[in-house]
């Protein structure tokens, strides 16, 4: 069985900034570059580690449905879409999930592509946040319990943000939606700081 290389606590920490939703003009987008642009903001000067924020669209990547002949935590990949992701999610310390709440869950899309790796996730922390009319957290529960199959750190503040129906009808286009967004920034930045302490912790 594949072992998940020992960190190294002198070098850099890269977090990828997934966004779980890959539907064709989606808010998910705007709305994880908001959330990156923040955390930039504020990691310039305050942040206590070194730390690199990716974005990553799962839309870009293509991915099937799960066709492996294998299980990821057992089986190495056999598909070269599957090694491609495989080789991203590895260069990732740790990860902050964007999704939005479909029918009281997230994003089937997520799901598969949590489901084409195990080693690659393996102890890592990862923090949780959603959007919706109603904020997102059943959502976040079940992609809590799925990161936790996964072994993830999962960091327990997992910021749910209540969007008006106008903001996620209209979209996030030339700024709509920052006035909404902006109620949450703090605790936003709070659950990375979180996540950056778990980071320290290895």
């Amino acid at each position: 069985m594949q072992a998940s290389p020992a960190p190294d606590p002198s070098r850099a920490k890269a977090v990828g900034i997934i966004i779980g939703s890959t539907r064709p003009a989606c808010n998910g987008k705007p709305i994880a570059f908001w959330v990156h642009k923040n955390i930039l903001q504020h990691s310039a000067g305050n942040s206590s580690i070194s730390c690199s924020y990716e974005l990553v669209d799962l839309s870009q990547w293509n991915l099937p449905l799960f066709d492996e002949p294998g299980v990821p935590a057992r089986n190495a990949p056999v598909h070269e879409h599957t090694k491609a992701w495989q080789a991203k999610v590895k260069t990732f310390d740790g990860f902050v999930f964007v999704s939005p709440q479909y029918n009281w869950g997230y994003p089937a899309a997520l799901k598969n592509a949590l489901d084409y790796l195990y080693h690659e996730w393996l102890g890592k922390p990862a923090v949780i946040i959603t959007y919706g009319t109603r904020g997102g957290g059943k959502a976040a529960a079940q992609l809590q319990q799925v990161l936790s199959g996964l072994r993830m750190k999962v960091i327990p503040n997992m910021p749910a943000m209540a969007l008006s129906e106008s903001v996620l009808t209209d979209g996030m286009a030339e700024g709509n939606g920052t006035t909404e967004l902006s109620v949450y920034r703090d605790d936003i930045l709070a659950a990375v700081g979180q996540l950056e302490e778990a980071l320290i912790a290895g």
